[in-house]
């Protein structure tokens, strides 16, 4: 199921089913310290938590709770599979719809199934981002000298700012023996 095809259902319509989606925020997570009866008979009558996440499936994206009965935070970009939600309205002065979801399933994959992680190769010295971080680091070398020096620096002192940041923006290891 999508999140336009959620949108679309009324306020007050329950859906069940196994449909994924991305956590793409985490919002804040309180605990209630009693379940109303129509919530899932796990948590009814006892405490609970609730977290407040974004979701997404890869177009739209949906504000939605998350009834727990432990407290365990969601983290941002984790997919969950959604067995039992309902539809309801934003609490929170907005007009839109939320989810409510009350039972998820988190989906874990084994270490063969996740992506291998890009490799950024730099594109040489006049790469743009290599000019925005050498300035970065320009910059936050200068303000270490005026905050410990109380003073600007001289010709001198430039060149060896200058050295500084080309030495910690070097591909070489500084450390190795």
């Amino acid at each position: 199921m999508t999140i336009k095809q959620l949108l679309d259902m009324p306020i007050g319509q329950e859906t069940s089913g196994s449909f994924v989606l991305q956590v793409i925020h985490c919002h804040k997570m309180t605990e209630h310290q009693y379940a109303m009866p129509e919530y899932p008979k796990e948590i009814a009558g006892r405490s609970y938590w609730q977290h407040e996440v974004t979701l997404t499936d890869g177009i739209d994206e949906m504000k939605a709770d998350v009834i727990l009965k432990k407290k365990r935070q969601f983290c941002r970009s984790e997919e969950l599979r959604i067995k039992s939600c309902e539809i309801i309205a934003e609490s929170s002065g907005g007009y839109g719809k939320k989810l409510l979801i009350h039972e998820h399933e988190r989906i874990t994959y084994t270490p063969d199934q996740l992506e291998e992680p890009r490799v950024i190769e730099q594109q040489g010295t006049n790469n743009k981002w290599d000019r925005i971080a050498r300035g970065k680091v320009k910059t936050h070398l200068l303000g270490s000298f005026l905050e410990g020096f109380g003073r600007w620096p001289t010709d001198e002192d430039r060149k060896k700012l200058i050295a500084y940041a080309n030495w910690s923006m070097s591909q070489e290891d500084k450390y190795d023996g």
